[in-house]
This record gives structure tokens, sequence and C-alpha cells, in this order.
């Protein structure tokens, strides 16, 4: 019974993180939109989906963590860390965004920088997946 229940919660793990990676693909799409208001208003929607998705993510790795008896499983841990590391770079460029709101001249490179950061999410998400 134990072994159905952990295969049951590494499949909601797995599900949770192909929905990470949509919306990681969609804010990446949005990105390259070169009006940035518009970008401003998409990601004013997929921002609070993005951090949900990110905190369900976190909470099902502890649980098959947990249900593994803490046995040490380099994958759930390299997605716990990346998810923590998504989390705290995402406050980050929060913060920038008020900064660019105030100062429209570094609109340019507040997109570049994102750009940046989702591809990096990009590929470490797909580093789960494929690993």
């Amino acid at each position: 019974m134990e072994a159905l229940a952990l295969s049951h919660a590494i499949g909601f793990h797995y599900a949770i993180g192909i929905s990470l990676l949509i919306i990681i693909i969609a804010n990446l799409i949005i990105l390259f939109i070169n009006d940035f208001y518009k970008v401003h208003k998409y990601m004013w929607y997929l921002t609070p989906v993005l951090f949900g998705i990110l905190a369900v993510t976190l909470i099902s790795g502890f649980s098959i963590f947990a249900m593994m008896k803490f046995h040490i499983n380099f994958m759930i841990l390299l997605m716990i860390f990346i998810n923590i590391a998504i989390i705290a770079l995402e406050i980050k460029r929060i913060k920038k965004l008020r900064i660019v709101r105030k100062k429209p001249s570094l609109i340019k490179n507040y997109i570049k920088q994102s750009r940046i950061l989702y591809t990096i999410y990009l590929f470490a998400t797909l580093i789960f997946f494929l690993g």
C-alpha cells in the first residue's frame, strides 16, 4: 500500500512539474512581445499561477521525500532546490519590476534579464524531467 501511495505521489509531482513547465514556456513566449505593457499585463496574471504551482510542487516534493523516509533521492532534492531558487529569483524580479515602472529607460534591460531568467528556469525544469 505504501508503494502505491508513493507511486501516486510521484505521478502527481510529475504532473505538477509539467504544469510548471507549461507556465514557464508561456511566460518565456510572452517576454518576446515587444510591448512592455502587454508583457506586464500577461505576467500580472501568470506570476501568481507560477507561484501557486511552485508552492504545490515544493509541498509535493517534501511529501515524497517524507514518504521515502528521508532517504536521499537526488532528483527530488534537485527539484526542491530548483523550486526554492525560482521562488527567490521571482521575488527579486518582481522587486526590479517596481523600479522599472518608475524608470521606463530600464524596460529593455528588464525584459532581457527576464528572458534569461525564464530560459534558466526552463532548462532547470527540463533537467528534472530528462534526468
